[in-house]
């Protein structure tokens, strides 16, 4: 009798997007040979013009890709900023400089200065 084990190896094909379309319905409309994307019934949700989603839109702005986000610099009237810096080189923070910037949100915003305290000491 052999004692070595068996392994089996099931592999899938992957099918065209033609073949998964025309066996599956279309989520909009429940008809086969198109998907939702391509639906000639589907409506815009941004300018509600037929036969096209959001993502396909036509009339929509150009949106950046999510690597390249800036966000944006909102002040409110008598609000302080709170920043923090670091060199080029540096890739670690100190406590000291957490419980700096700490300081600077409590201060900023009295609000939280009854909820939070600041307890310098050392880290280990």
């Amino acid at each position: 009798m052999d004692n070595r084990s068996k392994v089996a190896v099931a592999t899938t094909h992957p099918r065209s997007a033609i073949q998964k379309s025309g066996s599956q319905s279309c989520k909009n409309c429940n008809h086969t040979g198109h998907s939702f994307a391509n639906c000639p019934t589907v409506e815009c949700r941004y300018c509600h013009g037929i036969g096209h989603i959001l993502e396909n839109c036509p009339t929509r702005p150009h949106q950046p890709k999510s690597g390249s986000f800036k966000p944006k610099n909102v002040s409110k009237t008598g609000s302080s900023s709170i920043a923090a810096a670091t060199t080029k080189d540096s890739t670690a923070i100190t406590i000291s400089d957490l419980e700096a910037l700490f300081k600077q949100v409590l201060s900023s915003n009295s609000s939280f200065s009854s909820a939070m305290s600041i307890t310098p000491g050392n880290s280990s």
